[in-house]
């Protein structure tokens, strides 16, 4: 009996019974939606820099208000109008940052941009943003900005089933968070590296990277168990009761959005 893809996944391998013409028309389309993202970004009107900087904390805001309203309520909609209304906002903020010369400026706000498609499953317009941040990142010489536009892609490749690529961007962006101070964002890192482990049935190594993530969270005294963890569990047939006991101290996993 063969297995069905989940619900909004983009499968990236051949798929028996798919023309090689399909499979290029896939690719034109998402060559095309490259496009159009990469577009509206140099085309968006450029502002001061101030405004920009601003632009990109109201994304960051607005963005953290739907992950909090939806890991309480369970509503993936009634704040979507809102994450929406931020997307041009900072594209035209990566505009002023680009033209202003600004490389960690622009990479820190096509991130969010990404994040806003991401959370949605708009995986195209999601990865080209991430890409581009990861251009400017390397570009700026950041490497804590490299490793979270490396991260962000590695969510999307496992969604997409895109596991080889997936792995290598988290491994690379924990390799290069390892000697950073940023202890959280390699936390984050170490549980996309663990969901990518147990879709690869390596779950040993899915085991020690959520095990060295809880230990993080623990030290940071943070509640750890997020919806990464939970489809963790859930994927490899661990007991509730094993996730529980990674996120110690503060207890049991909940429903949520991952920023």
């Amino acid at each position: 009996m063969s297995s069905q893809p989940a619900r909004g996944t983009t499968l990236t391998t051949p798929i028996r019974g798919v023309s090689p013409a399909s499979g290029m028309a896939a690719w034109r389309r998402a060559g095309v939606v490259v496009l159009v993202l990469a577009s509206a970004v140099l085309a968006a009107p450029a502002w001061g820099a101030d405004d920009a900087v601003a632009a990109r904390e109201r994304g960051a805001a607005v963005i953290d208000a739907f992950v909090d309203h939806y890991r309480r309520t369970g509503d993936p909609t009634s704040k979507l109008a809102e994450l929406n209304a931020m997307a041009p906002a900072l594209a035209a903020a990566a505009r002023t940052f680009i033209a202003r010369g600004d490389n960690a400026g622009a990479a820190q706000t096509l991130i969010p941009l990404g994040d806003i498609h991401r959370m949605q499953g708009r995986w195209e317009p999601a990865l080209t943003a991430y890409r581009m941040a990861e251009n400017f990142a390397r570009q700026a010489a950041d490497p804590s900005l490299i490793a979270r536009a490396l991260k962000t892609q590695a969510q999307i490749e496992s969604s997409q089933r895109d596991y080889g690529r997936g792995l290598a961007h988290a491994e690379e962006a924990l390799a290069l968070l390892r000697p950073l101070p940023d202890r959280k964002l390699f936390a984050d890192a170490l549980l996309v590296l663990g969901d990518i482990q147990v879709k690869l049935a390596d779950f040993a190594g899915a085991a020690d990277s959520v095990s060295q993530a809880m230990t993080i969270a623990d030290e940071r005294q943070e509640m750890a168990c997020g919806s990464t963890l939970c489809s963790i569990a859930a994927a490899s047939g661990w007991p509730w009761a094993s996730a529980m006991r990674f996120a110690r101290p503060k207890g049991a996993c909940s429903r949520s959005i991952s920023p």
